[in-house]
């Protein structure tokens, strides 16, 4: 019987008698394909995007963590670069300076916003340091002296710290011109009491002078900033400008083979 169909069906389709029937088979079919394609394509358009927004989630995730590892690689990058610059400094300072000994330290806290600006370091009596021991930055410019101390831990008082006051000296073109540098608030240093015969002149170094033995002679302190002189008045005036930026110390080397009798 199939046999017979189907010999029924490739006559009619050779005398294209077939051709109504597809005709009306197509009318029959194509709505519905239609129907079904466009209720299954939403559907379809839905879960495409639910897995283009996950995607894009996971993928935002790993750029994330790829940004806070290079972050992190970054910052320890920079720190390390900042402790070899300031071992660098520490080492060419101590070449330069055989006739100190040094006891690198390293700043944990600070006040530089009062009337008793101070530094705190890492080193205390446990490793021979002593009050009045004099300190510098690891580039070999002055920072303070030791004021108090623990075990280990140390106070320094920083020469802006209104308390501090530092026999110095500037070489002028005919000789040396010698005063107190005198610390200020807000960070400043001033020389009030230098001979109207020195010819001071602006951005000279100003260094330790070494008088009174609270400090060795020749350290740089700063350099001089303003100068205010006048023919009616005995002294000259001068602000310093210290060459140790406080706000940014990190590290400081003792001096521990300097220390004062008194």
């Amino acid at each position: 019987m199939l046999a017979t169909l189907s010999i029924a069906l490739i006559a009619l389709d050779q005398t294209s008698k077939l051709q109504s029937v597809e005709d009306l088979a197509g009318r029959l079919f194509v709505p519905v394909q239609t129907t079904l394609t466009n209720r299954t394509n939403p559907l379809f358009d839905f879960w495409s995007t639910l897995t283009e927004i996950n995607q894009l989630r996971d993928d935002n995730s790993r750029l994330r963590q790829q940004v806070a590892d290079l972050q992190l690689q970054n910052t320890q990058l920079s720190r390390a670069e900042a402790e070899n610059e300031t071992m660098r400094a520490q080492l060419k300072y101590a070449q330069a300076s055989p006739q100190f000994t040094l006891l690198p330290s390293t700043v944990v806290g600070k006040d530089l916003h009062g009337l008793n600006d101070y530094i705190e370091i890492d080193r205390g009596s446990f490793d021979g340091l002593q009050p009045q021991m004099t300190v510098v930055s690891p580039d070999g410019y002055l920072v303070g002296r030791i004021l108090n101390l623990t075990e280990h831990r140390a106070r320094v008082l920083i020469i802006t710290n209104p308390s501090s006051s530092v026999a110095a000296m500037i070489q002028d073109q005919s000789g040396l011109a010698e005063d107190v540098v005198d610390g200020k608030i807000h960070g400043r240093l001033v020389m009030n009491n230098i001979p109207q015969s020195a010819k001071v002149a602006m951005h000279q170094d100003v260094y330790t002078s070494g008088l009174g033995g609270n400090f060795p002679k020749g350290i740089k302190i700063g350099q001089v900033a303003t100068l205010r002189t006048s023919d009616v008045q005995l002294f000259q005036q001068a602000e310093i400008a210290p060459y140790v930026d406080f706000s940014r110390l990190s590290a400081v080397e003792v001096i521990t083979n300097n220390v004062p009798s008194h």
